[in-house]
């Protein structure tokens, strides 16, 4: 604002965005430190009277900055006026309406509109987020879960399915399938058919059946090893020709520290597989595939950024592989808190909730260990520049 990049009359806009997301932090912060005391039949709400207008026009100022980046327009489609009051958790409501758009914004395509819709029926308020490109949506029903080998319903299957066909999507459904034997099978599509038999669907029910075998662990483990090894190989290599080297194209401490986080994404991927292994997990829970997808997306955008950055005085895309890499790593961090969270208030068994904790640190650390080699390349970058 100094400077005079940000007009004078939008600079109220701005200051308000800021003051937002610092108290949405504040207590995102402050709901992480209260996830041990929260259980299934008791969660703490902050119930205020808050204009929902208001709340979701401050969560599209504060992420206009990364649809811009995408050509990516809002239409706020209200059929009330600009105040509707509602009685809610402000601030939980607050991070719902931010995880949505902002995973619209994500997942959109360039040069695309999301239309946020808002409208009150008897006592309740519904609010949709729709992106124009989305046409259908397969929705999961339940899982078996946790090792016990208990059927689970998902417990955001009900609004997941009512808010998409309210939003007038094409509706499909899945359950992930852990059964063992042709006894379990049965007893999942049962399971499937009493909760969907009220709800007409336009695509065929799914199976996603997880292939994970704890008997090949112990390979796996070999497999991974022989990966960090590979790894920790070429880094020794890579400082044998840095001590020789009389002169290198840039600052010894930068390449050592690179290769140091570079090092470190293979060392933590080996400990959540090690994790897996001395916990004895008999089975995966559904969560985790979720943050592992994304901690493959990050492994995938590091290999490509330093493809990149073999170039970067010349590259024009690798300051957008950076950005790509610290996003997700920001979505690892959300998955991370729900994954958290609803291991606290579904899991009884406190010895997996201690073996599942451990793992979801282990994956997040992942996601964390991926940004660290991006915050590093863009420092040589700045500093070469």
């Amino acid at each position: 604002m100094l400077d005079g990049t940000i007009p004078y009359e939008a600079q109220e806009k701005y200051l308000n965005i800021i003051l937002s997301e610092t108290d949405r932090l504040t207590n995102l912060t402050s709901n992480l430190l209260e996830l041990n005391s929260f259980n299934g039949d008791n969660v703490l709400l902050d119930i205020t009277t808050f204009n929902i207008c208001e709340t979701i026009v401050q969560t599209v100022n504060t992420l206009e900055g990364t649809a811009a980046k995408k050509e990516i327009s809002f239409v706020l489609d209200y059929n009330t006026q600009k105040e509707l009051l509602v009685e809610a958790d402000e601030s939980k409501i607050h991070q719902v309406l931010y995880n949505l758009i902002d995973n619209a914004v994500k997942f959109s395509h360039n040069n695309s509109e999301i239309k946020i819709s808002l409208r009150k029926k008897g006592a309740k308020v519904f609010v949709s987020v729709k992106d124009s490109g989305i046409e259908f949506v397969m929705i999961r029903v339940g899982y078996r879960g946790y090792g016990t080998g208990v059927l689970v319903l998902d417990d955001q299957f009900e609004n997941n399915i009512k808010g998409a066909k309210a939003a007038g999507l094409k509706v499909g459904a899945y359950f992930f399938s852990q059964a063992l034997n042709e006894a379990e099978a049965r007893e999942e599509a049962a399971f499937m058919l009493k909760y969907l038999s009220k709800y007409s669907l336009d695509f065929p029910v799914a199976y996603d059946m997880e292939n994970f075998d704890p008997n090949n662990l112990r390979r796996s483990l070999d497999e991974i090893h022989a990966v960090e090894h590979a790894a920790d190989e070429k880094k020794h290599d890579l400082l044998n020709v840095l001590a020789k080297a009389f002169m290198t194209p840039i600052e010894r401490e930068d390449i050592l520290q690179l290769s140091q986080n570079i090092d470190e994404v293979t060392d933590k991927i080996e400990d959540v597989l090690l994790r897996i292994y001395y916990n004895d997990i008999k089975s995966i829970q559904p969560d985790s595939l979720a943050l592992a997808q994304v901690v493959i997306r990050c492994c995938e955008a590091v290999k490509t950024m330093m493809a990149e950055f073999s170039d970067f005085k010349h590259s024009k895309s690798l300051h957008e592989h950076i950005v790509r890499i610290n996003t997700m790593e920001e979505e690892a961090d959300r998955l991370f808190i729900d994954s958290m969270y609803h291991l606290h208030t579904s899991c009884k068994d406190p010895l997996t909730v201690i073996a599942w904790r451990e793992i979801y640190s282990y994956l997040e650390k992942c996601a964390d260990a991926c940004e660290h080699v991006a915050n590093v390349v863009e420092s040589i970058v700045m500093k070469n520049s």
